[in-house]
């Protein structure tokens, strides 16, 4: 069994402490000072000489944590228990500046050659207009949350075969979209049509085009 701590802190001016500082939290207003509450909470019971094993299951917390907030709360006093802003990279933007961007990014063209939005544009705009220097990569982030609409890039036209009429054209793509649909032939076929069927009257098999109507003429003479 572990020994009941000996507080640096007299534990009556720890309960005192606490107690005032539950009360500007009656009503958290934010998920840390939630937090904070509920750790003052358990600290002054453990202080008030409840056992940590049993405030184990009505905080929810393992032994470990409930003790480490006793130490820190009578070394430290109560403000350490406080999860504060990690000192990394601070908010970019304040709402009402996060406002003003997306009305800008919705109303004003990009200076890229599409007029599209991308990383790169608003990462130059955002230092221009606020001095700041973000990445390629929050920007895009950014873009996703102000402009979950914007209009994608042009799409890069095909092979050089669907400009100049060749796999691309209109006779091909009805093809495709419907099976049933015959291609166009060329007139090169069809003159070749025409070409067997004088070949067939010279034969003197039935043959179609100018070929049967030669044929006729010489029957007739």
């Amino acid at each position: 069994m572990t020994p009941p701590r000996q507080f640096r802190t007299d534990p009556e001016r720890l309960l005192e402490e606490g107690k005032q500082l539950l009360k500007t939290l009656r009503h958290p207003k934010t998920t840390a000072e939630g937090r904070f509450r509920h750790r003052i909470e358990a600290v002054m019971l453990i202080v008030a000489g409840v056992s940590p094993q049993i405030l184990c299951a009505v905080f929810a917390e393992s032994i470990g944590t409930l003790r480490s907030w006793v130490r820190m709360a009578d070394e430290k006093g109560y403000m350490s228990l406080y999860d504060h802003p990690s000192p990394g990279r601070a908010p970019s933007l304040n709402a009402e500046q996060m406002h003003e961007v997306g009305l800008f990014l919705r109303s004003t063209p990009a200076e890229t050659a599409d007029g599209t939005w991308d990383g790169p544009a608003l990462a130059a705009y955002l230092n221009r207009e606020y001095g700041l220097e973000l990445s390629v990569r929050q920007c895009q982030r950014m873009l996703r949350r102000m402009l979950p609409m914007r209009l994608s890039r042009p799409a890069a036209k095909g092979a050089a075969g669907q400009e100049d009429g060749g796999s691309g054209s209109d006779e091909n793509i009805a093809a495709k979209a419907l099976p049933g649909a015959r291609k166009k032939q060329p007139a090169a076929g069809r003159r070749g049509r025409g070409a067997a069927g004088d070949s067939g009257a010279a034969d003197g098999k039935p043959g179609t085009g100018r070929g049967t109507r030669s044929r006729r003429g010489r029957t007739e003479d």
